[in-house]
């Protein structure tokens, strides 16, 4: 949300269009478009205090998927849809929007969060957390990208990784379920039965031989050519 500045001599960081493709959890070709907060123009204190947000490690992937493979749990991902958008700034932001746009490079007043903000996936972390927590869950204090909740003989594992999340449950309709309970509170969020990739690594689920195969084998591919521009040499020792 930006609202236009009555002072447009202020301070103000700077900002541009970033282009992007990329792929989501079952491996559909997603191009972004994002407007952002150029964070190197921010000023530490004035712009911005903590940074630090949490994200998941290897040990929940491989902790929920050798739970759901354990107990024959249907497993899922959901992704939050422009989630740093779902926040609220934590001070008062100004920002000029790109002469690309706007000609006169504009000072305006961010209300919301904001991609590219140093302190964004503080503030989408922190309201994720008090949504998880309103709707049931709990906070794994160890681990705290990991949540559980049990409610009415429905058990539900959810490891987050800022707007992903990979999921466990011993119902495949509480997913559903989820969706729409999580939905009261974000503009938009979509959970996916087929579990083909999280956090970058390639998941493979076979309920029916209780095991889920994790491997780096799409990301090894895709980075793959970046040796090829090696010495011979080089490639030869590699």
């Amino acid at each position: 949300i930006l609202r236009y500045a009555e002072d447009q001599n202020g301070h103000a960081m700077k900002t541009k269009l970033v282009f992007k493709y990329t792929y989501t959890n079952d491996y559909q070709l997603k191009r972004k478009v994002r407007f952002v907060v150029c964070g190197y123009s921010q000023i530490p204190e004035l712009d911005y205090g903590e940074t630090y947000a949490p994200t998941t490690m290897s040990t929940v992937t491989n902790m929920i998927s050798l739970f759901c493979a354990h107990k024959d749990y249907h497993m899922a991902t959901f992704d939050v849809e422009a989630a740093f958008l779902e926040g609220r700034a934590d001070r008062q932001l100004f920002a000029r929007i790109p002469k690309c746009l706007d000609k006169d490079g504009t000072r305006v007043e961010i209300v919301g969060n904001w991609y590219g903000l140093k302190q964004g996936p503080r503030i989408w972390n922190d309201q994720l957390n008090t949504i998880l927590l309103k709707i049931g869950f709990e906070r794994c204090p160890v681990h705290p990208c990991l949540y559980a909740r049990r409610r009415n003989n429905v058990h539900i594992l959810i490891g987050v990784h800022v707007d992903d999340g990979l999921m466990g449950c011993n119902k495949k309709d509480a997913f559903i379920a989820f969706q729409d309970e999580f939905c009261q509170y974000v503009t938009a969020a979509k959970v996916s039965d087929t579990v083909l990739k999280f956090t970058g690594t390639t998941m493979t689920v076979n309920r029916e031989e209780h095991y889920v195969r994790l491997d780096h084998a799409v990301y090894i591919k895709q980075r793959f050519k970046d040796f090829t521009k090696a010495s011979p040499r080089l490639r030869q020792s590699l």
